[in-house]
């Protein structure tokens, strides 16, 4: 059902942050409200725009983040809905793949040539905006890791990597990219693990990686790339390897 923009009390957003980032973090604190649940219809663009006092193209943003987290879908013609929710664990999600034959350390192998192609194409054409943009969503993360709001590092993740892919301007990198964001949002997805010391651990080093990213991106040090995305990788490699550990014991 459509839900009236009367229901929904969305904060106008200001300053310099990303705003597509924070519009969709909005969204996602109204679906665990129970603001919004499954099955309803989210306003339109234009109307959320309007609430929140943002472009309708950061409003776009938020949802793609939103439909590779899992947390919306989109039909074409119809509008964005809430999805119904997921408690799917890691190692569930790792067995799922591997009954369609997929293996899970391959995605990733892949997603690292294309995310250190990417990387490499935006140091060329990153501008002092973007760096602003990218900057802000890495301070999102820094954030969200002493608060447990596991979702919400999720989500900026996503956006920091999609935000890259813009950058880089390469359509075909760009679709590939978004469509192992979408796989690997199935395994990596920090709300639905337990809260542990380990997966504190993780997302703070994950945050250091993405930290070391945006150093190469705002130092345009194209010699750079492959080192900071090979160790960024090194740090997701050891969050599987735990997964698979666990699925063993399960």
């Amino acid at each position: 059902m459509a839900m009236s923009i009367r229901q929904l009390a969305f904060e106008r957003l200001a300053g310099p942050e990303r705003k597509s980032t924070l519009a969709a973090e909005q969204i996602l604190a109204a679906v665990k409200a129970g603001a919004l649940c499954a099955g309803d219809r989210l306003p339109s663009e234009r109307e959320l725009s309007e609430l929140m006092g943002v472009s309708r193209n950061s409003i776009r943003e938020a949802i793609s983040a939103l439909c590779v987290a899992g947390i919306v879908r989109t039909r074409v013609g119809d509008g964005t809905y809430v999805a119904s929710p997921t408690k799917q664990v890691p190692f569930a999600a790792i067995a799922s793949l591997r009954a369609l034959g997929i293996d899970v350390l391959d995605i990733w192998s892949a997603k690292q040539e294309i995310e250190t192609l990417l990387l490499t194409e935006a140091i060329e054409r990153v501008t002092d905006d973007d760096v602003q943009a990218l900057e802000s969503i890495i301070e999102n993360m820094a954030e969200a890791i002493p608060l447990g709001a596991y979702q919400g590092y999720s989500l900026s993740n996503i956006s920091f990597h999609m935000r890259i892919a813009d950058i880089a301007d390469q359509p075909a990198l760009k679709r590939a990219e978004n469509f192992l964001l979408r796989i690997t949002q199935r395994i990596y997805k920090p709300g639905d693990i337990a809260v542990s010391d380990f997966l504190q651990d993780h997302l703070y080093k994950s945050y250091l990686t993405h930290s070391e990213i945006l150093r190469v991106l705002r130092e345009h040090k194209v010699a750079d790339a492959p080192e900071v995305m090979k160790n960024h990788f090194n740090e997701v490699n050891r969050y599987l390897q735990y997964v698979l550990q666990e699925e063993q014991r399960v």
